[in-house]
C-alpha cells in the first residue's frame, strides 16, 4: 500500500495554523491548549513546539498567515484609490465573501477582544490601520477637490470599518439574517451608496 505524500515543512505549519485558528476561535486563548490543536493536526505536541515557541508564538503567526494570505487583494484595491465608489464596493464584497465563507478569523478576533490578548491589538496596528489610513487619504483627496464636505477624513474611514465590520459581526457571527432575500452585491451597492452620498456636499 501506497503511503501519502509526506507534507512539506510549511505544509505542516500552515496545517497547525489552520487547525489553531478553529480552535482559538471556539475556546479562546485561555481555554485551549496544545495537545487540542496536535489532536485536530493528527500531529504529536512535540510536532508543534518544532515550529512554534509556544502558544502565544503560534497565535501571533495566525495573524501573519491570514494578512499574508489576503494581502495581495487589499493591495490590489489601493492601487486603484482614485476610483473611490468602485474600490469600497470591491473591498466590501472582498470581506463579506471572506467571512461567508470561513468566519472563524473573525470570531477570533472578537475572542481576543473579549479576553484581553494583544491579538486584537497586534491585528489592528499591523493591518487595519494602514487599510483605514489608504481610505482616509483617498476622502481627503476628495474633500480638496470640493466633492466631498469638510469632515475629519480618518474618522470617516474608522466609521467605514465599523459600517462593515458590523454588519460580518451580525451576519457571520451572530447569525442574525444568515439567508438574506438579496446578494452580496447588493448589500455593497446599498453601503457604498449610503455612504458616499452622506459626504457628498449639499447642493
Amino acid at each position: 500500500m501506497q503511503k501519502g505524500k509526506r507534507m512539506s515543512s510549511e505544509e505542516r505549519k500552515k496545517q497547525i495554523i489552520n487547525a489553531a485558528m478553529k480552535i482559538f476561535s471556539e475556546k479562546g486563548f485561555q481555554g485551549t491548549k496544545t495537545k487540542d490543536i496536535a489532536k485536530a493536526s493528527n500531529i504529536s505536541e512535540a510536532m508543534i513546539f518544532k515550529f512554534f515557541k509556544n502558544k502565544e508564538d503560534l497565535y501571533k503567526a495566525i495573524i501573519s498567515s491570514t494578512v499574508k494570505d489576503h494581502s495581495k487583494e487589499i493591495s490590489d484595491l489601493q492601487s486603484n484609490i482614485s476610483n473611490l465608489p468602485t474600490v469600497l464596493k470591491e473591498f466590501i464584497l472582498h470581506v463579506i465573501d471572506l467571512n461567508e465563507n470561513d468566519p472563524t478569523f473573525l470570531r477570533l478576533i472578537l475572542y481576543s477582544s473579549l479576553e484581553e490578548h494583544e491579538l486584537a491589538h497586534n491585528f489592528t496596528e499591523t493591518h487595519l490601520l494602514s487599510e483605514r489610513e489608504e481610505f482616509a487619504k483617498a476622502i481627503e483627496k476628495g474633500i480638496q477637490a470640493g466633492e466631498y464636505r469638510e469632515v475629519n477624513p480618518r474618522l470617516v474611514a474608522q466609521i467605514f470599518h465599523y459600517l462593515m465590520g458590523g454588519y460580518c459581526i451580525e451576519r457571520f457571527v451572530l447569525g442574525t439574517n444568515k439567508n438574506l432575500p438579496f446578494d452580496n452585491n447588493e448589500v455593497a451597492e446599498i453601503m457604498v451608496d449610503i455612504f458616499l452620498n452622506g459626504l457628498r456636499k449639499h447642493k
